[in-house]
């Protein structure tokens, strides 16, 4: 699932799926994407809030303030 959507003054990015999902406290090795997509998410002064449960899947949810005349990279 991915939705887009103007909320108040920021726009939300919700992506989710129903897959194998995972247990959050957990330290994983590999890969690096969820942090980038917080640390960009930073960057452009908004929240990155990631939910995931075994066996039932992964939302993510970016919410980025709007900003007249602001580009974002």
């Amino acid at each position: 699932m991915v939705q887009l959507s103007l909320i108040d003054n920021s726009i939300r990015l919700v992506i989710g799926d129903n897959g194998v999902g995972f247990v959050q406290t957990r330290r994983r090795r590999t890969g690096h994407g969820l942090s980038n997509m917080a640390a960009r998410t930073q960057r452009m002064f908004g929240t990155f809030t990631l939910q995931s449960t075994p066996r039932r899947g992964t939302i993510i949810t970016v919410d980025v303030p709007l900003k007249k005349g602001a580009v974002y990279e």
